[in-house]
């Protein structure tokens, strides 16, 4: 799923907080996933924490490279505790 949200999040040209946030929430509607399935691992990908500030805001400041680059090391280091 997570490498999935990478391609979603690629293809977004306008890298705002308010336009990531209703892209990724369509895309989660759309693919019938629950909300926590997915919000609760990328907030985890991103900040290394379940809580903090708006997750949208947050990748809004950290633009869309940082972002991808984010969510790509903490899938790698996930697959390696596999």
């Amino acid at each position: 799923i997570m490498n999935e949200l990478i391609e979603i999040l690629a293809d977004i040209d306008e890298f705002s907080s308010s336009r990531t946030e209703s892209v990724v929430k369509e895309w989660i509607t759309k693919r019938d996933l629950g909300m926590g399935q997915v919000m609760n691992v990328f907030r985890l990908l991103i900040v290394g924490a379940p809580k903090g500030p708006h997750l949208f805001d947050i990748i809004g400041i950290l633009g869309k490279e940082e972002t991808l680059n984010r969510i790509k090391t903490g899938i790698k280091k996930i697959e390696k505790i596999d």
